[in-house]
């Protein structure tokens, strides 16, 4: 006869690979609900694949706060050359063209200003227990 070994908690983190696309918290929340890492795995995939679907339709998405929504880029804001000044922090010899919004389309996220007040008093955020941070100069001993 096999006796199933009860399930411990997780304490090592989850390892979802590379193409997790930020998915990785949401899966730590359905397996801190007591189910699967692979159950939790499929679960988070489908809800994003619903949202993927209703994106490509231009369908609004509503989150718990806020909007998702897919908008058409301006046809005057669209492949405009600007010039670019510094590369990596350090300014340039002549300037480089640079290309910026080649995408037609953008995400926009809305949030309403009572949503955000709905948040804030959802969610306390505490104080720092060390107090403010301060730098300390290193010329004064």
């Amino acid at each position: 006869m096999h006796i199933r070994k009860l399930r411990v908690e997780r304490t090592e983190p989850i390892k979802v690979g590379s193409d997790s696309h930020g998915r990785k918290f949401l899966i730590k929340m359905v397996m801190d609900k007591g189910y699967s890492r692979v159950f939790s795995t499929k679960v988070v995939n489908a809800v994003f694949a619903i949202w993927i679907k209703a994106l490509k339709n231009r369908e609004t998405i509503e989150l718990p706060y806020g909007t998702l929504k897919v908008v058409k880029t301006r046809k005057n804001s669209m492949n405009k050359v600007v010039p670019q000044r510094a590369q990596f922090g350090k300014p340039l010899k002549a300037l480089k063209p640079h290309i910026i919004n080649t995408r037609p389309f953008r995400f926009r996220y809305r949030v309403t200003e009572e949503e955000v007040k709905k948040f804030l008093e959802t969610y306390s955020f505490p104080d720092d227990p060390k107090g403010p941070s301060v730098r300390r100069d290193r010329r004064i001993p």
